[in-house]
């Protein structure tokens, strides 16, 4: 639910991939483009394809900057929240 909610969003998700030692190589903000898809073969295992594209390091800093953009995201955030735990207990 969480990687369709965003890629309907278009919102950022943190991308962390780690060694087995959970050392970090990858960290960085990215949109999930609609590429998606995945399955659970016998032994439980997930399999997926996921088609990623980077997020601009700079673009938190202009949302940031802009009172209304921000104010706007906001909104969007708690709504989206909202509608979810709504619909989880069968309200909406």
């Amino acid at each position: 639910d969480f990687i369709q909610t965003a890629i309907k969003a278009k919102i950022p998700v943190r991308v962390i991939i780690t060694t087995i030692k959970k050392r970090p190589i990858v960290n960085m903000l990215a949109t999930i483009d609609e590429g998606f898809s995945y399955s659970v073969d016998k032994a439980g295992d997930l399999k997926y394809s996921i088609k990623l594209t980077e997020f601009p390091d700079g673009a938190w800093d202009y949302v940031n900057a802009s009172p209304n953009l921000r104010s706007l995201l906001s909104k969007l955030t708690v709504q989206s929240v909202a509608k979810k735990a709504l619909s989880k207990v069968g309200l909406i």
